[in-house]
C-alpha cells in the first residue's frame, strides 16, 4: 500500500466517560478527547473510536435501572436507552471541530464469521475513506452471554485487526502497568507471563482491569499493532501518548498490521 495513512483505534473506559455519583457525562473529558481526535485528523490519521459507557448512562434513563446489580434484560435495556445519549454526545463536540462521527454495533459473530468479517471491514473503510470517526460499541441489546467479546477494551483490540490500525491506545483512570515497586513500567518488548503477573495484583473500573488490558494489547501485538495503555484524566489524553509526551506503558509489536493479515483466524477467540 505504500505510503498509507496511520490508523489509530482510541478505546475509551467508562469511567472516564460517565460520573460515578452523578450518572451524568464527563463533559470535560469529552472536550479534550474531541480535540485530540481532531487534531489527529489534522495529521491525516484514520480514527476509530471504541467507546464504553451506554450502559452506565442509560442506568438514569430508566426508573428501576439505578440498582448495582443489574439483571441480563435490565443492562441490555440499559444499553439501547443510553447508547442514543452517548452518540448524540459525541455528535455534539464533532461538529465544534467539523468532524462527522458514525454509530457501530458489533457482536462476537461479526468477527468469527468470515463473511461478516469481510462486509464490517468494507463498511470501516469505506467510512474511514469518508472522513469520518467511526464510533464503535459491543451491541449489548442483542449480545448474550456466549455471543460476546466480553469487555471493550478485547474488542478494541479485534477492530485493530479489522481496520489494520498502527496504534491502539487503551484510556483509563490509572497511568498504564505498575512494577511490584509501584513504579510505571514503560516499555514492554514481549508480553510473557512475568508481565500479566504484575497485572493479577491491579483491578480497575468498568468490566476490565489490567488483565483485561493486557490480553487485547496480546490480540493488537499479533495484529502489528503497538498499544498504549494511558491516562485520560488529562489534556491532550490521546496526544499526549502516542508522541510520548506522557509517561505510561507502552507494548510493542514486531511486525506490521499488513504481515498480520494471515493471522485473522489465530485473533479469533
Amino acid at each position: 500500500m505504500g505510503d498509507r495513512e496511520k490508523t489509530v483505534v482510541l478505546k475509551i473506559g467508562s469511567s472516564l466517560l460517565v460520573d460515578d455519583l452523578t450518572g451524568n457525562l464527563r463533559m470535560d473529558f469529552l472536550y479534550h478527547l474531541m480535540n485530540d481526535v481532531a487534531s489527529m485528523r489534522a495529521r491525516n490519521y484514520r480514527v476509530v473510536l471504541v467507546s464504553s459507557g451506554s450502559v452506565a448512562l442509560g442506568r438514569r434513563y430508566g426508573p428501576t435501572l439505578a440498582s448495582e446489580d443489574l439483571t441480563l434484560p435490565q443492562k441490555q435495556a440499559a444499553a439501547a436507552l443510553g447508547q442514543p445519549a452517548l452518540m448524540a454526545a459525541y455528535r455534539n463536540f464533532a461538529f465544534e471541530h467539523d468532524l462527522r462521527v458514525a454509530q457501530i454495533l458489533i457482536t462476537l459473530s461479526d468477527f468469527e464469521d468470515r463473511k461478516r468479517f469481510v462486509n464490517a471491514e468494507d463498511t470501516f473503510e469505506e467510512l474511514l475513506n469518508q472522513g469520518a470517526v467511526p464510533i464503535v460499541n459491543e451491541n449489548d441489546t442483542v449480545a448474550t452471554k456466549h455471543l460476546r467479546v466480553g469487555d471493550n477494551d478485547r474488542l478494541s483490540a479485534k477492530v485493530c485487526h479489522l481496520v489494520e490500525a498502527d496504534e491502539l491506545v487503551i484510556l483509563t483512570n490509572v497511568g498504564g502497568l505498575l512494577d511490584k515497586k509501584g513504579k510505571l513500567v514503560k516499555r514492554v518488548e514481549t508480553l510473557d507471563e512475568s508481565i500479566f503477573a504484575l497485572a493479577r495484583g491491579a483491578s480497575g473500573a468498568g468490566t476490565g482491569g489490567m488483565i483485561t488490558k493486557l490480553l487485547a494489547a496480546e490480540i493488537a501485538v499479533a495484529s502489528g499493532c503497538r498499544t498504549h495503555i494511558a491516562s485520560g484524566s488529562c489534556v491532550n489524553p490521546v496526544l499526549g501518548a502516542i508522541d510520548g509526551e506522557r509517561e505510561h506503558t507502552v507494548i510493542e509489536s514486531n511486525i506490521t498490521p499488513e504481515s498480520a493479515r494471515h493471522l485473522w483466524i489465530a485473533t479469533s477467540l
